[in-house]
């Protein structure tokens, strides 16, 4: 069947109601001047604007992005206000594309997170049988999450790794590939069909996706915060991660500081830091840790302090998967 191109909005903007007045502390407001919007992860379709449309629920023009550093970029370029990226997943652990574009160019800060659940489907041209599919496009963050259910039920399709899943969806309507891992809104965005529904692999798993700005905002009171530090550091994981408990560790000389650390190897070059610590830096304990943090390895970069957001926030169908074909492992699948 011939590719449709319906519903493909790559370049442009995505206009939600404008803002009005100044927004919710730890989001973005302009003094003076027209808002630009908000920047973000695209295109449409992807579990990206899904974020950045419940952070800017009080109306913002949305402006999709090929990449992570590109909408980053258009914040540091006062092309936006903010930006809305993946940060990291309960699985597959921090996004190397989002760590490199945070640590390079100009600082920004994080105002905002906020914690989807991931549920994927598997999208296609309409009319697709499961024994055409012989190519699955996806964001590479996405194939640890569903590497299982595809080597079960499509051992014969090639993984193709793409700047965002919507993407993918968007190439599978050009006809490019047979089928994408992606939300089930790039089904709409993009004129396909959903051959199955909940195909992750994890039930749970969540990915954090931060609202990014060109300047810190203003603690809240009745909130919790973390801190959060990244950067590519190098040195294998296990060392690196023992320099970073070194720290927090404090030899003893002070009180224990609640913290997360994630640290992935990089499959070219240095190690994916992410820490995370419980509190504000308006808190002397924390000033002096992320201090010393970025003191013993220079690589890592603060991006201040923000409200934690936990609670990951529904994002679509939890079905099973929907096709009797997909629903049955391959006989020669071990």
């Amino acid at each position: 069947m011939a590719p449709t191109t319906a519903g493909r909005h790559a370049s442009a903007s995505v206009a939600i109601p404008p803002l009005g007045g100044v927004l919710h502390e730890g989001r973005v407001s302009r003094n003076s001047g027209p808002l630009l919007g908000i920047s973000y992860l695209g295109p449409e379709g992807t579990f990206t604007e899904i974020a950045a449309r419940s952070i800017s629920d009080s109306g913002a023009c949305l402006l999709p992005k090929a990449s992570a550093a590109q909408a980053l970029d258009a914040v540091r370029h006062q092309e936006a206000d903010a930006a809305v990226v993946p940060l990291d997943n309960t699985v597959s652990g921090p996004v190397p594309g989002t760590i490199d574009a945070l640590t390079g160019g100009a600082a920004l800060t994080i105002r905002q997170e906020v914690r989807l659940s991931v549920v994927f489907s598997l999208l296609a041209r309409a009319g697709t049988a499961a024994e055409d599919i012989r190519t699955v496009a996806g964001h590479p963050h996405a194939r640890p999450q569903v590497r299982r259910w595809l080597a079960d039920r499509l051992p014969w399709a090639r993984w193709v790794p793409v700047a965002s899943n919507a993407a993918g969806a968007q190439q599978v309507s050009e006809g490019r590939y047979d089928a994408a891992v992606a939300p089930h809104t790039a089904a709409r965005a993009y004129a396909l069909t959903s051959l199955a529904q909940g195909i992750q692999d994890h039930e749970g798993a969540s990915t954090r996706f931060v609202l990014v700005a060109g300047s810190p905002g203003r603690p809240q009171p009745a909130a919790a915060h973390r801190t959060t530090l990244l950067g590519r550091v190098a040195g294998d994981p296990d060392t690196v991660r023992e320099r970073i408990e070194d720290v927090f560790g404090g030899a003893g000389s002070r009180p224990l500081l609640p913290h997360r650390t994630h640290v992935t190897a990089g499959s070219d070059g240095p190690a994916a830091v992410l820490i995370d610590c419980a509190g504000h830096t308006a808190d002397p304990l924390v000033r002096t840790v992320t201090a010393e943090l970025i003191d013993r390895l220079p690589e890592l970069r603060s991006l201040g302090s923000h409200p934690v957001s936990d609670t990951p926030r529904a994002t679509g169908p939890t079905d099973t998967p929907s096709l009797a074909r997909l629903l049955h492992p391959s006989p020669n699948h071990v």
